[in-house]
């Protein structure tokens, strides 16, 4: 079964039952771990994320980077929204409790497409985009 939300805190699924016609669910919601992650990280990701927006994909109106900065969380689930993962990593990255440890994670995503870009050129986008490629 495939569930779709769109919300503003993370959460986890306990308990899923049909009540005609809808599936209901009783949900907990999850805590970010207490951390800092390091301003210089954060600054690091946002400027990526800038570059990869504007060079790769080629977007005229960029977000702030003062905005980006300024919540991390949100700065890390854009960075997982933009890149074309597959949904696996993309849950494993909502899993991920400790805003440092998914600030690292993205990072390293960020500067990977980054360097694949350089290499071959623009991103995949679209349809074929995936785990896969028919080449």
């Amino acid at each position: 079964m495939n569930l779709m939300t769109f919300g503003v805190t993370r959460f986890r699924l306990l308990e899923l039952r049909q009540q005609e016609p809808y599936l209901i669910g009783r949900v907990e919601l999850l805590e970010n771990a207490p951390d800092q992650p390091d301003p210089s990280r954060v600054a690091d990701v946002a400027d990526r994320l800038l570059s990869y927006l504007q060079n790769v994909r080629g977007v005229q109106r960029l977000p702030a980077r003062d905005d980006l900065i300024s919540d991390v969380d949100r700065l890390t689930y854009l960075v997982a929204a933009t890149l074309n993962l597959p949904a696996a990593t993309r849950q494993e990255l909502l899993e991920v409790d400790s805003t440092a440890e998914r600030l690292n994670e993205v990072r390293t995503m960020l500067r990977r497409e980054l360097e694949n870009a350089r290499l071959f050129g623009q991103a995949v986008t679209g349809p074929m985009a995936g785990p896969f490629s028919l080449n």
